[in-house]
C-alpha cells in the first residue's frame, strides 16, 4: 500500500528508513513524519541533518528537544509524549544511540487528566441505545460488544466478517485491521449481530436467503463495494 500525503514527503535517506519500517503502520509512519516535519521547521533542518546533529551533539539536542516540547506543552500536553515517540523512533530507526532519552523524559510534561476515562455501565448503554436511530445502535452494540475502537469500523469488510459457534451459541467473529501486523479477530454478541443484520435488511443491504442473508444489487452497486 502506498502511502498518500497532501505534500511529498522529504526524499533524505533517514526518512525512507521510517517509512521503510516493517512494524509501523501506515497511519503510524504518517503520523509520526508529520511531527517530525513540525519539529524541523522549528529547528530548521533538513531530517539528515538532525540525525547528524544528534548524533555528533547529542547534549545539544537533548537541551533544544526538552525547550521545543515544553513549549509545545504549554498549549496541549497530550501532544508532548507524541513529539517525543515520533523523534525517538525517526532517531533510533537511524541507528542514533547517543541520544538520553531517560533524561529527556524527566522534563516531558505529563497530560492532564481532566477526567476519568471508564466503560459504560449497563444501564448507560441501554439509554444510549433507546434513543439512538437503527445505524446508531447497530454502532453502540458493536463497539461496546466486541471492545474495538471506533477507528477500525471504516474498514470493516464483508470478507471480515464469519459465522462461528460457541457452547450452542451463535457469535459473529470479526477480523479488523486485515493486512496489517496488529490484525485481530474478535467477536460479537448474538443480540448485536441481530441488531447489525436487522438495519441492513430494512435499508436494503442485505437479503434472507434459506437461513442466511446474501447482498441486494443496491449494496453491490455502492461505490465502496463490500463496505459495511
Amino acid at each position: 500500500m502506498t502511502l498518500k500525503f497532501r505534500k511529498p514527503p522529504p526524499t533524505e535517506e533517514s526518512v525512507q528508513r521510517l517509512l521503510g519500517s516493517a512494524r509501523l503502520s501506515d497511519a503510524t509512519k504518517k503520523g509520526y513524519l508529520g511531527r517530525i516535519q513540525q519539529y524541523l521547521r522549528e529547528a530548521q533542518m533538513t531530517p539528515d541533518e538532525l540525525v547528524a546533529a544528534a548524533r555528533s551533539h547529542p547534549r545539544e539536542f537533548e537541551e533544544r528537544f526538552i525547550g521545543f516540547i515544553q513549549e509545545t506543552g504549554k498549549s496541549s500536553t497530550s501532544t508532548t509524549t507524541a513529539f517525543r515517540d515520533s523523534v525517538k523512533k525517526f532517531l533510533e530507526i537511524n541507528r542514533v544511540e547517543e541520544v538520553k532519552w531517560g533524561y529527556v523524559n524527566e522534563f516531558v510534561p505529563g497530560a492532564k487528566k481532566a477526567g476519568q476515562d471508564r466503560a459504560p455501565t449497563l444501564e448507560e448503554v441501554r439509554r444510549v441505545v433507546d434513543v439512538a436511530d437503527l445505524r446508531m445502535k447497530c454502532l453502540v452494540l458493536f463497539l461496546c460488544s466486541s471492545g474495538s475502537r471506533i477507528g477500525s469500523v471504516q474498514w470493516l469488510r464483508w470478507k471480515d466478517v464469519e459465522e462461528v459457534e460457541i457452547g450452542g451459541e451463535k457469535f459473529a467473529k470479526l477480523t479488523i485491521y486485515r493486512g496489517e501486523l496488529r490484525g485481530v479477530g474478535i467477536t460479537i454478541s448474538k443480540r448485536s449481530v441481530s441488531r447489525i443484520l436487522k438495519s441492513l435488511v430494512e435499508k436494503g443491504f442485505l437479503t434472507m436467503v434459506g437461513n442466511g442473508y446474501e447482498p441486494t444489487d443496491l449494496a453491490r452497486a455502492r461505490p465502496k463495494q463490500g463496505t459495511l
